[in-house]
């Protein structure tokens, strides 16, 4: 049954966690949509550009964020673990 509190307790700190870059993927969803149909309706030869939420210019906020989080810190498990069987 501890078990089960504890996955519960993972899941929802991963969630609240990663929300806010799912939030940003649906909004920046939203706007692209928007600004296609303005686009259509009002400038026919401009290019739509995608909206995107930056963290310091380097980060991009979308629906990836998680998985490219996942992805530094399994790089970062393994470097670790090669590094303590030098010694």
């Amino acid at each position: 049954m501890t078990y089960v509190a504890e996955f519960l307790n993972a899941s929802t700190l991963i969630y609240k966690m990663f929300a806010p870059a799912l939030a940003a993927d649906l909004l920046s969803n939203e706007i692209y949509k928007i600004k296609v149909i303005l686009h259509d309706e009002l400038l026919a030869e401009e290019e739509v550009r995608p909206f995107k939420f930056n963290v310091i210019k380097i980060i991009t906020l979308d629906a990836t964020f998680p998985v490219v989080v996942l992805n530094l810190c399994i790089t970062y498990l393994i470097i670790s673990l090669q590094l303590t069987h030098l010694y």
